[in-house]
């Protein structure tokens, strides 16, 4: 069997923003692909595609399967609120290529998994808003830049029925990298998990083979079972994952 063929979306950015980079090619572009989502596919069984910033969504019809990767905040004109400071990490061009591609995914029916960043653009991209930024003292140190990357600093208490509760049981810790978060619930998804802090941790599409986390699943040594569904659904595979 042919293994499945999942593209991962990744971020363009000016080399300029990269230390060490020799002046002749500072005013050039570069794109930033972690390699981490890569690696959680391949492990997984599948073949990891990275997706340039110049890719067409027509590529989706070649794919087996969409990453959503994790990145900066989106423009909040993308949900109807005023524009941010110019200060603020926001990238519209890539929120309308992610917009798109997972439109196409969605029109081919390919399974999605979405990462925390990407997790918020299914969101939006379904009618959803955005908390832009949580609040301190909420419970749970959400925005954890201070802690190792596989840290699992976030208690989850997933919701019974869904695919994520069964990937991880009725409760797990995870990482957790997202200072913004679901506010209103985009049309037609439900909610998969929660902080015990109310915050919303993951969601799906009920009848879609589409999950939304807003921890980082390939930052985890091993296989997380995320990466096992999602290749397997890109396979036509039933998924039977779940942690002990």
């Amino acid at each position: 069997m042919n293994a499945p063929v999942v593209g991962i979306t990744g971020r363009r950015l000016p080399l300029a923003r990269v230390e060490g980079v020799p002046e002749i090619l500072r005013s050039a572009d570069a794109e930033l692909h972690l390699a981490d989502y890569a690696r959680g596919v391949a492990e997984a069984g599948g073949l990891p595609v990275q997706l340039s910033a110049s890719t067409d969504p027509q590529v989706l019809a070649r794919l087996d399967a969409l990453v959503l990767s994790g990145g900066g905040d989106i423009d909040p004109t993308c949900y109807g609120r005023a524009p941010v400071d110019t200060d603020t990490d926001v990238d519209p061009a890539r929120d309308a290529r992610e917009l798109a591609l997972y439109a196409a995914a969605r029109e081919h029916g390919l399974p999605v998994l979405a990462i925390c960043r990407g997790m918020q653009v299914v969101n939006v991209a379904h009618g959803g808003s955005l908390v832009t930024d949580l609040p301190l003292g909420t419970g749970e140190p959400h925005a954890s830049f201070t802690d190792p990357r596989d840290a699992r600093v976030i208690r989850v208490q997933t919701v019974p029925g869904t695919r994520v509760a069964g990937f991880y049981g009725p409760r797990t810790r995870v990482n957790c990298l997202h200072h913004q978060a679901v506010e209103r619930l985009g049309e037609g998804l439900r909610v998969a998990a929660r902080a015990v802090d109310g915050v919303i941790e993951a969601l799906e599409l009920p009848g879609a083979a589409v999950v939304g986390v807003q921890w980082h699943p390939e930052m985890f040594a091993g296989v997380d079972p995320c990466f096992d569904w999602l290749v397997a659904a890109a396979a036509g595979r039933e998924p039977v994952a779940r942690l002990a």
